[in-house]
């Protein structure tokens, strides 16, 4: 009231912050921010084996066949909290870029860590102690907020005989470890392709 009071005597001039026809407003950034990337597999995709001190990376064309394996150094065992999220925030940048630079969408493990750490009293303290310290949400989380941020669509599968058809099939023939194996039968299964066990 006392605004509009001192607009009427010409005190203050009140001015319209309506919007141009290009512009766009907070809300309309936000919301297409937000909006869910279609994953399109047309050209293949990146999928990650995550590990305790590493991710293993495979980059896959569309027919499904292996174009690129990569491993990504992840050393967060003895770290602080603050050092493993910052290792954690790296990785995952990484990681993505390699999405970004492919034009690919990302594939990633839906693992239920609570159920890997109820196992724990079966291992040994120092397992345990790894294990721990692994952060597996943090390493989600962060690669999920990546992908937000660089507008790279993200699915994530079922783990189920990833590592057995990995170890099995596909690590002698590629000459690689069993975790770049698993990251190649992640891929493979995030576009829709069946490995038989």
């Amino acid at each position: 009231f006392l605004l509009l009071a001192l607009a009427a005597v010409g005190m203050l001039s009140i001015s319209s912050c309506g919007k141009e026809e290009n512009e766009v407003d907070g809300n309309e950034v936000v919301e297409k921010e937000d909006e869910e990337i279609e994953f399109d597999r047309s050209t293949g995709a990146v999928g990650i084996d995550i590990n305790v001190d590493h991710i293993a990376l495979c980059e896959t064309d569309r027919h499904g066949n292996c174009v690129k394996l990569k491993t990504i150094k992840m050393p967060v065992k003895g770290k602080t909290s603050n050092q493993r999220k910052h290792i954690i925030r790296n990785v995952a940048k990484e990681a993505v870029l390699e999405s970004v630079r492919s034009n690919k969408p990302f594939v990633i493990e839906k693992l239920d860590f609570n159920k890997k750490k109820s196992m724990m009293r079966y291992e040994s303290k120092r397992r345990n102690q790894t294990l721990s310290e692994f952060a597996y949400t943090q390493i989600t989380e962060a690669l999920k907020s990546r992908c937000r941020k660089e507008r790279i669509a993200i699915k994530e599968i079922d783990p189920a005989y990833t590592s057995r058809i990995a170890r099995d099939k596909y690590m002698k023939p590629m000459g690689c470890s069993v975790h770049m194996a698993a990251s190649y039968v992640i891929t493979r299964k995030g576009c829709g392709y069946v490995d038989e066990i």
